[in-house]
């Protein structure tokens, strides 16, 4: 089994387009930046993060995508969700991004418990329940000639800084695709400018961050989902939970795909605890 520390962890996820009439769309993906310099350079996240008690870490969601037709529709309506499994953060420098930004919205920080929410200024509703989200989206040929895979186009940026030390995770509540499954949260993309045709993309992966000295948490940690002190059979019904209803708490090996992998991952760590 794999070590469970920060070293291990993943903060991008990759989504594919498919459609049983229109065959292969196109390909995308959506990642996490950081900035250690007040935004002046950014670099993607590959692995996991560890930051210093104090010093502000700046984090932009970033997508890019190739193969969509000239006409069409690219886009997604989401919260984002800072859960402070330990510790405290705060979040500040809130920005919306063009040339996503075809929805313009005034963003704020809300707090529901253990969870601060990133969403519409007008939406108040704990995370993912709401009827409002950030709303990012553009034509393909208005950013394919500005934006690589190299050179993503970028979402929503803010600041985290955490004085405490801790350890937080950063996940994207994507709104359900109409007439899907509620619990899915996807990706949304049209073949039509008026929306006619949506196809869904996957799920979003988690951002790890782990702000203090050392190597992080004991493994057996991370096996407490309800973070109650105690791994027991509650913690196993909590995680049965996130992973029938597809919530990105359930990509317990963080490669981006719920699946039986995260079932198994979590067992062999529940049992050896």
């Amino acid at each position: 089994m794999r070590n469970r520390t920060v070293k291990c962890l993943i903060a991008a996820f990759a989504f594919g387009i498919t459609a049983p009439a229109l065959g292969q769309v196109g390909t995308g993906r959506i990642t996490f930046e950081l900035s250690y310099d007040g935004g002046a350079t950014w670099q993607q996240v590959s692995g996991g993060i560890a930051g210093v008690g104090g010093q502000p870490m700046d984090v932009r969601i970033v997508a890019d995508w190739s193969g969509f037709s000239a006409v069409g529709f690219a886009g997604a309506e989401f919260d984002i969700v800072i859960d402070r499994w330990f510790g405290d953060v705060q979040i500040s420098n809130v920005t919306r991004i063009g040339p996503m930004n075809v929805t313009p919205q005034t963003l704020a920080v809300t707090t529901f418990g253990s969870l601060l929410k990133i969403d519409d200024v007008l939406d108040t509703s704990p995370p993912g329940a709401g009827t409002r989200g950030i709303r990012v989206g553009q034509t393909p040929q208005a950013i394919n000639a500005q934006f690589t895979t190299a050179r993503p186009a970028p979402l929503v940026s803010f600041r985290m800084q955490s004085f405490t030390g801790g350890y937080f995770r950063i996940y994207e509540l994507f709104r359900p695709a109409p007439g899907g499954n509620a619990t899915d949260r996807m990706m949304r993309v049209y073949t039509t400018t008026s929306g006619l045709v949506n196809l869904p993309l996957t799920q979003a992966c988690l951002l790890d961050v782990y702000v203090g000295g050392g190597p992080g948490p004991d493994p057996c940690w991370f096996a407490d989902i309800n973070r109650d002190g105690v791994v027991d059979f509650f913690d196993y019904l909590d995680f049965v939970d996130a992973f029938s209803t597809h919530h990105p708490n359930a990509d317990f090996n963080h490669d981006c795909a719920i699946d039986f992998f995260d079932y198994l991952d979590f067992v062999d760590l529940f049992s050896g605890c």
